[in-house]
Order: C-alpha cells, then structure tokens, then sequence
C-alpha cells in the first residue's frame, strides 16, 4: 500500500505473484469436474489420476462411491440439488467438489 498524499483519502494495493514449479506441480494433478451444473454425466479433467470418488448430499450423506473407469460418472439418477464429491486420486491424496445438479 501507498499513500499518494493531498487530500484524497486512498491507497494503492499492488498485488503479484509467480507461479512456481511446485504450482505447476499441483496443477497438473487438479481434478476439475464438468460441466458444472450437470444433468446426465459429469466428466473430470485429469480423471486418469483418480482412484475413487464417494458423492455426498448436502446433508453429508453418503450416496455412492464409483471406483474411476473412463472419464465420467452418470449422475442422471442423482435428485436436483447440491452434492459433494470427495476425489481419492491414486497417489493417496484427497480433493473436493462441488456438483449441482440440475
């Protein structure tokens, strides 16, 4: 932050960043689902990573677990609202999504 002095009462914030190498590790490894809100399947970015990926509701209720094989889950008999999908990728490692569901 700067002060630029007279009688104006406000500041400057300059923000930047550098992506790293271990940035570009973790992108590499990020899970994306979509489309996102999703009526029939969802697909995921990266999906050769995944090992297993439990669904909740809202509630926290689980309603499945799908073991990875392709690129997509059926989500057309899921009800319409909001769930969470707990991702296990295969190196041991946790990531979360939310889906809408239409």
């Amino acid at each position: 932050m700067g002060y630029h002095g007279g009688n104006r009462d406000y500041a400057t914030l300059t923000r930047t960043s550098a992506l790293g190498t271990n940035d570009l590790a973790l992108e590499s490894k990020k899970v994306v689902l979509y489309p996102n809100p999703a009526k029939e399947t969802v697909s995921f970015k990266n999906a050769d990573k995944i090992k297993l990926v439990d669904i909740f509701e809202s509630t926290g209720r689980k309603v499945r677990s799908v073991k990875m094989n392709g690129n997509e889950i059926n989500v057309s008999d899921l009800k319409s609202g909001n769930y969470y999908f707990e991702i296990t990728l295969k190196d041991g490692s946790t990531s979360f999504e939310q889906l809408i569901k239409e």
